[in-house]
This record gives C-alpha cells, sequence and structure tokens, in this order.
C-alpha cells in the first residue's frame, strides 16, 4: 500500500530558525512523540546524509528505522527518508514558513507498506493525518513551554 499526506501545521510561536533547529535536530523527537528514542549516528552537524537509529513504537508494538536527512536547507526546508525494519519506508519534506505570530510547520509524507491491500489505504491515510496532527499539536506545546528553551 501506498499514500500520500500533507497538513498545514499550527502556527508556533517561536522564529523559523528556532522552529528548524529543533525539528532537524531529531534528537528531540522523543521530547514530542515522534519517536520513543533517536540516536545520531553520523558525526558533525546535521545537514544531508545525516542517520539517526530511531525506535517508533505503534500500538504497543516497538519498530526500529534508519532515517536519513535528505534535504537541509535551513530554515525553510527538512526532508528524510526512514526505512523501517518491517519494510516500511517513509519518505517526509518538512517546510517551515515565518507567519504572523511565528512559524508554520507544514509537513507531508508518502508512505509505502508493503503487504497491505491498497484498498486500506483510505482509512490509514485518515489515522496517518490524525497522528501526525496530534505530534504537531505536541510540537508547538514543547517549543512554546516557557520552561523549555529550543535546543
Amino acid at each position: 500500500m501506498r499514500i500520500s499526506v500533507r497538513i498545514e501545521g499550527p502556527v508556533i510561536n517561536r522564529s523559523i530558525e528556532d522552529v528548524f533547529e529543533f525539528i532537524s535536530e531529531m534528537e528531540n523527537s522523543p521530547l514530542w512523540g515522534r519517536a520513543a528514542k533517536t540516536t545520531k549516528e553520523s558525526d558533525g552537524p546535521v545537514s544531508v546524509g545525516t542517520v539517526f537509529l530511531e525506535l517508533a513504537e505503534d500500538d504497543d508494538q516497538q519498530l526500529t528505522k534508519r532515517t536519513e536527512v535528505i534535504e537541509f536547507d535551513p530554515p525553510t526546508r527538512f526532508s528524510y527518508l526512514s526505512r523501517y525494519e518491517n519494510g516500511m519506508t517513509e519518505l517526509a519534506r518538512v517546510t517551515f514558513e515565518t507567519v504572523r505570530d511565528g512559524t508554520r510547520v507544514s509537513p507531508e509524507a508518502e508512505v509505502e507498506i508493503p503487504g497491505v491491500p491498497q484498498e486500506q489505504a483510505t482509512t490509514f491515510s485518515q489515522e496517518m493525518k490524525s497522528a501526525v496532527s496530534g505530534l504537531l499539536e505536541n510540537l508547538k506545546d514543547v517549543l512554546e513551554s516557557p520552561d523549555r528553551p529550543v535546543a
């Protein structure tokens, strides 16, 4: 099964540079629920080719994924390709836009799940949109919290 999802995220009351830096440093992912654990496997600052090993949790199931940065254009575009141990792949593109009152983060993703019938794509797409919208709200809460400086 293959699906595509695009979401216009909430406005985060932080500068575009702060939001881009926080998201592209994927070791921050557990702070907002994108992954349970993320470890950077590459040396140096994040750039095209940087690799992260991530632990994802879904419905009480844990999956390991290898995520590689494939586009890094601060502070407006960030893309990565995740390959899960079960054969699933996710190509995600995140755009950042300065708007009134902060930064809008808009992700889009193409997901391929082998062995799942295409007839289930509509249901899975709706579930994925809901999950990603929830993650973006978590991200907003974390970045706007007075106790949470941007890392």
